[in-house]
């Protein structure tokens, strides 16, 4: 009698052991997950990311994940309801979805996160996005563009950088680049009409006065090189004293007026390229030469040496060579 009062407690005992399992059994079935990756706005994953999910149901309940080295993430024993949803990571930006879940929903939501200032690709309209991929098709042609003119392949340079006109009729850019590449081949007249369409297109666009302004110097017209090398350094910013300027439009500036006899503003310009760059190498020649042509022996010599010592294999290197050894 003993022996089966014990078993039927242990019979008893499994029941009640199975009844209490079961309800921990169903609050998983009435629960959700989400997992996913977590990635920049280049498509890579973003390790160390954190994804925290905030419940919108009337109870303030807040669960935080982490993403690994691949970018991915889990988060299970959601309360089923609305979520706000945040990933971020300093240094590359954040982004907030909206989800609702259902019990036992297993959710796969991958988040790009998106710097701050910037929209994701997924947020744009349909006009946006085709403007966006318009845009990275043209990004395309100007590389391939380049790359040929770099590798001395002007026509095909030239035929890409057309082609990139066709779809993009106010390709600014476009222009220029034939441009650049009608005057690589010095034929100044196509490369004349091609930097004035540019400008045509976009007036403020400094590259093109650039260009055009090598053209008149190369063609010996220094009043219009003057004046389109001044055009060019106003809008990059060198126009003003004390203004933020790039220093080889300077420096090219320097050059136009060297040429067309200018010689004190060439020198200024000179010394304003060394104030942006201490290191630009011509500029230190051609502050030497205008020392020179002053008669500043001294001064000239010291200019030739920095020029020396920064390109020791420049263009003008054995001519400043020369004139070291000449000068006292």
């Amino acid at each position: 009698m003993f022996c089966v009062q014990r078993s039927s407690r242990g019979l008893v005992l499994l029941v009640l052991l199975a009844v209490l399992a079961w309800p921990s059994g169903a609050a998983a079935q009435m629960s959700a997950r989400v997992r996913g990756v977590i990635m920049n706005v280049d498509g890579e994953p973003v390790e160390g990311a954190t994804v925290t999910f905030n419940f919108q149901g009337g109870v303030n309940r807040v669960q935080v994940a982490t993403t690994n080295d691949a970018g991915e993430y889990m988060q299970m024993g959601l309360q089923t309801g609305p979520y706000i949803v945040v990933a971020a990571k300093d240094g590359v930006g954040e982004r907030t979805e909206e989800i609702t879940l259902r019990v036992g929903q297993q959710e796969e939501l991958d988040i790009q996160l998106v710097p701050v200032g910037m929209r994701a690709i997924s947020d744009l309209t349909d006009e946006e996005r085709a403007e966006y991929e318009r845009a990275e098709a043209l990004k395309v042609t100007l590389e391939a563009a380049v790359e040929a003119a770099t590798g001395g392949n002007f026509g095909a340079a030239i035929a890409t950088f057309e082609e990139g006109l066709l779809a993009n009729p106010d390709c600014f850019q476009c222009y220029h680049g034939i441009g650049m590449a009608y005057l690589a081949q010095e034929d100044y007249g196509d490369a004349e009409a091609a930097f004035n369409n540019s400008l045509e297109v976009n007036p403020d666009y400094a590259q093109a006065y650039e260009g055009l302004a090598t053209i008149y110097n190369s063609q010996r017209r220094f009043d219009e090189a003057v004046e389109a090398s001044q055009r060019a350094a106003e809008l990059s910013g060198g126009g003003g004293v004390g203004a933020l300027a790039d220093p080889d439009a300077v420096f090219n500036q320097g050059l136009i007026n060297w040429n067309a006899g200018n010689i004190g503003e060439a020198k200024a310009q000179f010394a304003q390229t060394l104030e942006l760059d201490p290191n630009h190498g011509e500029a230190h020649y051609w502050v030497g030469m205008a020392n020179l042509n002053e008669g500043n022996l001294a001064g000239a010599k010291i200019a030739f040496e920095r020029y020396i010592e920064l390109e020791p294999d420049g263009r003008f290197a054995d001519q400043a060579r020369g004139m070291v050894t000449q000068l006292p």
